[in-house]
């Protein structure tokens, strides 16, 4: 059965949307493409639309409509920032500089401070639910064809009942016409033989 379903909710801290489209197929045959931060849990996709599809041609969708949340962590090289403050101070020794070394004159040098973009955490408890939302659009979409299928094929059973019926009807008329036509062949015939 041929079926489309879409979920989409809040994920991370972001939007996450998900598109199903089936086709009638054999086996079940998934082709999942998911950003990165979900392919830690493409196992258990898989487990929940193998429990939903018995059979068919999938092909899953995930992407963030709206990005998610990336922790921001500061990260400090203080091997770095001892560098800095050695190399300074020996800057100031060759040089005969009076002053002190701060503390925002190091952390303005490259690589001392600096922001890691962080990995996103995403929990299969918050994708679960927009996946069942798309599995549960798409199974009855294809609900809704089978309806119509069987609709379909009930008429034309109803179509062929109908012209058994009328066949039947006529099949007396059939075996009248049968035996004249025989009757009249042995009459043919016995005339010819005279």
């Amino acid at each position: 059965m041929t079926g489309f379903g879409a979920g989409e909710g809040p994920v991370a801290g972001g939007r996450l949307r998900i598109e199903i489209r089936t086709v009638n197929h054999r086996y079940f045959n998934l082709a999942a493409r998911l950003p990165t931060e979900l392919l830690s849990l493409e196992a258990e996709v898989r487990e929940r639309l193998r429990r939903d599809f018995d059979r068919g041609h999938l092909a899953l969708q995930a992407r963030w409509v709206a990005q998610p949340l990336r922790p921001e962590e500061g990260r400090v090289d203080l091997e770095r920032a001892k560098a800095v403050v050695a190399r300074l101070r020996e800057l100031q020794s060759a040089l005969a500089l009076s002053g002190e070394v701060s503390l925002e004159l190091v952390a303005r040098q490259p690589d001392v401070l600096g922001a890691d973009s962080g990995q996103v955490e995403v929990s299969w408890t918050e994708v679960e639910p927009v996946l069942a939302a798309a599995t549960a659009e798409c199974r009855a979409m294809r609900r809704r064809e089978g309806e119509v299928l069987a609709a379909e094929l009930r008429q034309r059973l109803d179509l062929l009942e109908q012209s058994a019926q009328a066949i039947a009807a006529r099949a007396p008329e059939r075996l009248v016409r049968e035996r004249l036509r025989r009757d009249f062949d042995r009459g043919h015939l016995a005339l010819q033989a005279r």
